[in-house]
């Protein structure tokens, strides 16, 4: 089930909330559009391959449900404990967006 289904305007936000501290986390609409095309390029390739193998994003680089991968790294602003949002970006008519949460994880370093 998509978290927002609708147009860009109002800036929707995906929020989550941090599994050390309780402080929600947001990542803004143009941020998760902007992380879906050359998401990749935002990453050395041995994490590349990592992020591919532990989210399953095979070969067609596409979500289960059609969409593009939006991968983003997030820090929560309060423990600085880091996130990897793997969302469902679908663009099904212009300009009308259907977002669904494929995976969250956890930044271990």
């Amino acid at each position: 089930m998509p978290f927002y289904h609708g147009d860009a305007s109002g800036d929707p936000q995906y929020r989550f909330q941090c599994r050390s501290c309780s402080s929600t986390i947001e990542i803004p609409f143009t941020e998760l559009l902007n992380n879906t095309w050359g998401w990749e390029e935002k990453f050395l390739e041995n994490e590349v391959l990592e992020i591919k193998k532990h989210f399953s994003i095979g070969l067609s680089n596409r979500t289960p449900e059609g969409g593009w991968p939006c991968l983003t790294l997030k820090s929560c602003k309060q423990c600085n404990s880091e996130y990897l949002s793997y969302i469902g970006f679908d663009e099904y008519r212009n300009s009308v967006y259907r977002l669904t949460e494929q995976g969250l994880s956890i930044v271990e370093t």
